[in-house]
């Protein structure tokens, strides 16, 4: 081989390694992971209450995140009582986990360890999104590019599995009957109760009715 081919084969192999102490580019996300982080962009996550702590409005939802019923609700109506209300500042809303089945409960555990990286409610609504994959909770969170390892560590966390235990033990006393259950009030009032809406109007009228009795 001439002197000249092989300085060509050494410099195209130079270009073509990645250079010394510099990061490969993070792998694309998944369009679906995109468009959840998308919808929730910019809104304040503290555990898996999304919005401000200190909104007029509370909305607690009790779902299963192996429920048909709950993605169809986290799909079509959610989104819209997300952007009208709790990133506006007049709603709060947290989601506690129903264990109610083997996938459901690492599901929600999932969730969990990805609220330690203010993802997990981009996991819950990609969980849905994605309900006719099956994707384990490793694959969803790969394709919302968290930190594996840090997300590994997480799911031993002793806490989520008392979480699941206390939100199983409301449902128990409560007698809610439907998937997914919904709590609206202003704190210090009782509870509004809507069982798997399939409208935001339901919404608007129970924040609005919340309101007005304060």
């Amino acid at each position: 081989m001439s002197y000249r081919r092989l300085a060509f084969v050494a410099l195209v192999a130079i270009l073509a390694a990645p250079a010394a102490g510099v990061a490969r580019p993070a792998p694309a996300l998944a369009p679906s992971a995109v468009h959840v982080r998308h919808e929730l962009a910019s809104i304040h996550q503290n555990g898996l209450l999304l919005g401000k702590s200190s909104a007029p409005v509370q909305i607690i939802e009790y779902a299963s995140l192996s429920c048909d019923a709950c993605a169809r609700v986290h799909r079509a109506v959610l989104p819209a009582v997300i952007d009208r209300y709790v990133r506006t500042g007049v709603a709060s809303l947290e989601f506690r986990g129903i264990g109610d089945t083997p996938r459901a409960q690492q599901l929600a555990v999932g969730a969990y360890a990805a609220s330690a990286q203010r993802y997990g409610w981009e996991f819950i609504q990609l969980a849905y999104l994605r309900s006719l994959n099956a994707d384990s909770p490793a694959r969803l969170a790969a394709a919302l590019g968290l930190d594996a390892s840090r997300f590994r560590k997480e799911l031993k966390d002793p806490e989520w599995p008392l979480l699941l235990r206390g939100a199983a033990s409301v449902l128990s006393v409560a007698h809610f009957r439907g998937d997914p259950v919904f709590l609206v009030r202003r704190p210090g009032q009782t509870f509004q109760v809507l069982t798997q809406p399939t409208t935001v109007r339901q919404f608007t009228e129970a924040i609005v009715n919340a309101q007005r009795h304060a």
